[in-house]
């Protein structure tokens, strides 16, 4: 659901789970040689859905709109080395910063569940 919060621990497990994925489907369309990009981005769609829902709960944790997450569609779409280490100040911002102690406007601690 859109409306809860994430703790960073399980944030990470989960972006940890679903880059794993995002690799081995990268991988296995590369030993079967295939350079049909329809097929990585019938998988990748699901996953950059799943990356920003996952996003927005982390930044609802941290009392922030968890429409602040669109920011990663221009940082994907910019692509090279600005985009990737963008990508990654982003990611370690959420992997790193605390969430608010006990409820926020956007729900209760996930902490205390």
């Amino acid at each position: 659901s859109l409306g809860i919060r994430r703790n960073r621990k399980s944030f990470i497990f989960s972006y940890l789970i679903l880059t794993i994925i995002q690799v081995l489907i990268f991988y296995t369309l590369n030993f079967f040689d295939s350079s049909n990009y329809f097929i990585l981005i019938v998988f990748n769609v699901p996953i950059l859905i799943c990356v920003y829902t996952l996003c927005a709960q982390r930044l609802r944790d941290m009392n922030v709109t968890g429409w602040l997450a669109l920011i990663w569609l221009p940082l994907n779409l910019m692509g090279g080395n600005i985009g990737l280490g963008l990508i990654l100040i982003f990611s370690i911002i959420l992997c790193c910063y605390p969430g608010t102690e006990g409820p926020n406007k956007y729900g209760d601690d996930p902490l205390t569940k």
